[in-house]
């Protein structure tokens, strides 16, 4: 794989403080089989890059939301694959409205991006924001301004990765069913409370979106949260682990909504320390080759 120069980037803007109301919204899903083994060389085929994870929190009807979209994707150019993207549609800028002309009657809401929304973010935190792997922030937060998301991401993403994540994704167009297997790879023995959360995004979605004093009807949102294969917050894996240790998981979700395109979808598989939240290792596959 080659490897990646990396720059850092930095954008000013103007963000908009509002109150934030949740609500619980759908529903979720998941079947699990699982085995475990041992890898004494700890590697096979894949890469041993560390992947980092922005989950950029937004709503339809936040006016600056669109510049931290855009933030979020001048760092996924730069970055490529090693930046994992989520935009997590929850609070008050993602409640529903009923319009006339339709415009912000969709409903991005999941019941995952609820429920992290409301353990990372607190009630009067200004949008638009985002959580950088789940890491608090030099300020003890985990919400991050958009500002400040380049200068957060670019020490993590150079470390030597504990762990590695490999997925194949296979899906039932009849039952509109995702099926994910995913398989971890210890780098190196560790004495921690891991977790592994799968869940899904959608690219490409074309709906109405508020960008300054501007109603846009054609907005394309990018990588938003769906729905999980296996709960808010996942499996508990185990508390120890040896170096080459081998755990393989499947997962199996309940029926993707029905507009949503299985073209445009990617599943993402997020490793996490269980009781400090921080990320250990993310990956994420296109659902369909």
């Amino acid at each position: 794989m080659k490897k990646i120069l990396f720059v850092a980037v930095a954008f000013v803007a103007i963000l908009q403080s509002c109150d934030k109301i949740d609500s619980p919204y759908g529903t979720g899903g998941g079947g699990v089989i699982d085995t475990t083994s041992t890898d004494t060389t700890g590697n096979d085929a894949s890469d041993t890059l560390q992947r980092v994870l922005l989950e950029e929190y937004t709503g339809h009807t936040c006016l600056n939301c669109p510049a931290a979209h855009q933030e979020a994707q001048a760092l996924h150019n730069l970055y490529g694959e090693q930046l994992v993207l989520i935009a997590i549609h929850a609070g008050f800028y993602a409640q529903t409205q009923n319009n006339t002309n339709g415009s912000y009657s969709y409903d991005f809401r999941t019941p995952t991006g609820n429920a992290i929304f409301g353990f990372f973010l607190p009630s009067n935190q200004p949008f638009p924001t985002g959580v950088v792997h789940r890491k608090r922030n030099t300020a003890g937060n985990y919400a991050t301004s958009y500002s400040a998301w380049s200068t957060n991401i670019a020490p993590l993403i150079t470390k030597k990765p504990s762990a590695r994540l490999s997925l194949t994704n296979t899906f039932d167009s009849l039952a509109r069913t995702i099926k994910t297997s995913v398989k971890t790879t210890l780098l190196e023995s560790l004495q921690d409370s891991l977790s592994l959360v799968v869940v899904y995004t959608e690219d490409s979605i074309v709906n109405w979106q508020k960008n300054g004093t501007q109603n846009v009807q054609s907005y394309v949102h990018r990588h938003a949260l769906r729905g999980s294969l296996n709960g808010s917050w996942g499996e508990m894996l185990g508390t120890s682990f040896g170096n080459g240790q081998i755990i393989n998981r499947t997962y199996t979700g309940s029926a993707i909504q029905a507009d949503v395109v299985p073209e445009h979808v990617s599943v993402v598989a997020i490793l996490y320390n269980s009781n400090t939240q921080v990320v250990v290792q993310v990956a994420e596959k296109k659902l369909l080759p």
